[in-house]
């Protein structure tokens, strides 16, 4: 973080836990020195982990019901980092509990973003896989999950019409095109 003497001051911090996954912190923030304070709330929630994967010229993808949403989306396989394990490790469980991939090779990290700097506290850590990756023999897909193939092609149909359209993981695309590491 970047301190200059303009930079506010957080005077109190306090966290109230909501469920195993998210807490509810609250900040007062004196943004100029003898001023009022303000007080300001974040959520704090694990960080994630999303991996843009070819494999064959396919891109496996994960649909699933998501209940914040009511709906069923259409997502590059991901998901909380576990406690205890760095997000690299976390991103080839994910592959492997989602869409049955088991990574031998190099996962490359191609970034780390900030889902929402105005109300969320974590980070989504973005990986790309280009190398080999075998199926695991007798996976089977999570309940109210499914696992689809794509080519790089109708991925990009799929981004164009809206039918993928979670932000996070279009960030990973984005950055994974810019980087030259995935071409429609």
């Amino acid at each position: 973080m970047i301190k200059t003497k303009n930079t506010p001051a957080v005077l109190r911090k306090e966290k109230k836990i909501i469920s195993p996954w998210v807490s509810l912190v609250s900040k007062q923030i004196q943004f100029v020195p003898n001023s009022s304070p303000q007080t300001y709330h974040s959520l704090a929630v694990a960080d994630y982990v999303s991996i843009l994967a070819v494999v064959e010229e396919r891109v496996p993808l994960v649909q699933q019901y998501r209940p914040a949403l009511e709906q069923v989306t259409t997502e590059l396989p991901g998901g909380l980092v576990d406690k205890g394990c760095n997000p690299e490790l976390s991103a080839r469980n994910e592959l492997e509990e989602e869409v049955g991939l088991v990574v031998s090779g190099q996962l490359e990290m191609i970034g780390c973003f900030m889902p929402d700097s105005g109300r969320l506290e974590n980070r989504l850590w973005g990986y790309v896989l280009r190398e080999k990756a075998i199926l695991k023999v007798g996976w089977e897909e999570e309940p109210n999950m499914k696992r689809i193939w794509v080519t790089p092609q109708e991925l990009k149909t799929m981004v164009q019409t809206e039918q993928f359209n979670h932000a996070l993981h279009l960030a990973v695309i984005l950055r994974a095109i810019i980087n030259n590491q995935f071409t429609w």
